[in-house]
């Protein structure tokens, strides 16, 4: 029993080491420069992450414009990032499969933040907490994309129902017609009948 508790608590304490090691400070691509930034690198396509970290600005109010590869918030007032009327650059470089985030904050005293400093631990935490609003997004639109094919089986389920009641239909008045020739036919024989019996 000892054991399993011993493999359990290093199974989290691995989890919790491998989920700190996700945000890496890197010195990052900035219009033709280099500058500190906190990355991420995600299994989702490019385009989905960027609209999970463009959402999450815009739900904060935090508004920004483009700036090359770069989205600039200036003056930026943002609790999550630990930032009160400094500047915020977010980037995000990949393919259709795995991509890559970049973020890069400006402290007080101008210069980019760097893991040396205090508020280091909040921006890693925020760009950790991208990874939710990436899963969350890639989720709606899965869920999105799947009512699209609900209604899509539901519209060929109506048509096939649709079809089979109007079969169902057309083999009525078919039966109903199959009906009225064998009486028809039967009437005929027995009129050649009768016409036979006379001739003899």
């Amino acid at each position: 029993m000892n054991r399993f508790f011993i493999i359990l608590i290093s199974a989290v304490m691995f989890s919790q080491f491998s989920s700190a090691q996700e945000v890496k400070e890197v010195l990052a691509p900035f219009n033709k420069e280099s500058r500190p930034a906190f990355s991420m690198q995600l299994n989702y396509s490019q385009k989905l992450v960027q609209e999970a970290v463009a959402k999450r600005f815009k739900d904060a109010k935090v508004k920004g414009k483009p700036s090359g590869k770069l989205m600039y918030y200036a003056s930026a007032q943002y609790k999550d990032l630990c930032v009160n009327g400094t500047d915020v650059y977010t980037m995000v470089d990949g393919s259709s499969k795995v991509s890559t985030v970049y973020v890069y904050v400006v402290g007080s005293n101008g210069n980019f933040i760097t893991g040396q400093d205090d508020q280091a631990s909040c921006v890693k935490s925020f760009v950790s907490s991208l990874k939710g609003d990436v899963e969350a997004l890639s989720l709606q639109n899965n869920i999105e994309a799947q009512k699209k094919e609900v209604k899509k089986a539901e519209s060929n389920y109506k048509k096939l129902v649709d079809k089979k009641t109007k079969m169902e239909k057309d083999l009525k008045n078919l039966e109903k017609s199959i009906q009225q020739a064998d009486n028809e036919r039967e009437k005929q024989k027995g009129i050649l009948e009768q016409m036979q019996n006379k001739a003899k």
